[in-house]
C-alpha cells in the first residue's frame, strides 16, 4: 500500500470513529475499538487485545485503535 493511500484510510477511520463516538461510548466505555476497512472490527480491554483480534480477523494495516473515552480524553494508538 503506498504511503498516500494509508494516511488517506487511517483518516477514514479516525472520521469513522469520530462520528460513531456517542454510541460507542453507551456500548464500550472505557474499552479500546479498533478499525479498519471502514468498520469497527475489534475491541478489548487494552491496546494490545484490540490490536491482536483486529489483526487475527484483517490481516490488513492501517488498523486504527483508540480507547473509548469523552471528547478530550483520547489516548490514540497506530498500528503502523
Amino acid at each position: 500500500m503506498a504511503e498516500n493511500e494509508f494516511e488517506k484510510e487511517l483518516e477514514q477511520q479516525r472520521f469513522l470513529f469520530k462520528e460513531e463516538r456517542k454510541e460507542l461510548l453507551k456500548k464500550f466505555s472505557g474499552l479500546y475499538v479498533a478499525y479498519c476497512k471502514n468498520k469497527l472490527v475489534a475491541t478489548g480491554k487494552t491496546y494490545d487485545e484490540a490490536l491482536s483480534k483486529a489483526w487475527d480477523m484483517t490481516k490488513h494495516a492501517p488498523i486504527f485503535i483508540e480507547k473509548v473515552v469523552p471528547e478530550g480524553e483520547e489516548e490514540t494508538w497506530l498500528m503502523v
